[in-house]
C-alpha cells in the first residue's frame, strides 16, 4: 500500500513538472493553490460537521 501511494506521489509530481514545463510555473502554482485551498475547505467543512455532531448529541 505504501509502494502504491509513493507510486502515486511519482506520477503526481511528474505530470506537475510536465505541466510546468508546458505552461508556465505560474499557471501550475495557480492550480496547485485552488486545490490547496479546496483541500482547506473541505477539512474545515468536515470538522465543523464533527462538532456539530458532537454538540448535537451532548445535548
Amino acid at each position: 500500500m505504501l509502494n502504491k501511494k509513493l507510486s502515486n506521489e511519482q506520477k503526481r509530481f511528474q505530470m506537475i513538472t510536465w505541466r510546468a514545463k508546458q505552461h508556465g510555473a505560474q499557471v501550475v502554482e495557480g492550480d496547485l493553490m485552488r486545490q490547496f485551498t479546496a483541500t482547506v475547505a473541505e477539512q474545515k467543512a468536515l470538522l465543523a460537521n464533527v462538532h456539530q455532531q458532537r454538540t448535537t448529541s451532548v445535548s
